[in-house]
């Protein structure tokens, strides 16, 4: 039992070494770009701003927020516990339509 759970302990520790270098450089990316946009910008300058980076944003309405997968980054070597990684941004709008806040965040394909 306990060589077990050293063998899956290894191979979980080996998993989260996975090569980051190309998802944190993508991840700079966005978020750099995501400068271009400051807080209080208007719905129709996110939109112009999605348009021309070839962002594809959804609005949810509930949560006042747009929001879009820009991204996905495939994992260099082992495919466990995550096969790829998600980029996805978020703009966060006031009830006038006024951006509060935005991020840029990775979210794993895992099993």
């Amino acid at each position: 039992m306990k060589a077990a759970f050293a063998v899956l302990l290894t191979l979980c520790l080996v998993a989260c070494q996975q090569d980051s270098s190309e998802l944190r450089s993508r991840v700079a990316v966005w978020s750099q770009r995501l400068t271009e946009l400051p807080a209080g910008s208007s719905s129709p300058e996110i939109q112009r701003w999605a348009a021309s980076h070839k962002v594809h944003f959804t609005f949810l309405s509930e949560q006042r927020q747009f929001y879009a997968n820009v991204e996905r980054v495939p994992v260099k070597g082992l495919h466990f516990p995550c096969s790829e990684w998600n980029i996805i941004i978020t703009v966060s709008v006031d009830p006038s339509g006024h951006s509060t806040k935005s991020s840029v965040q990775q979210v794993g394909a895992c099993v």
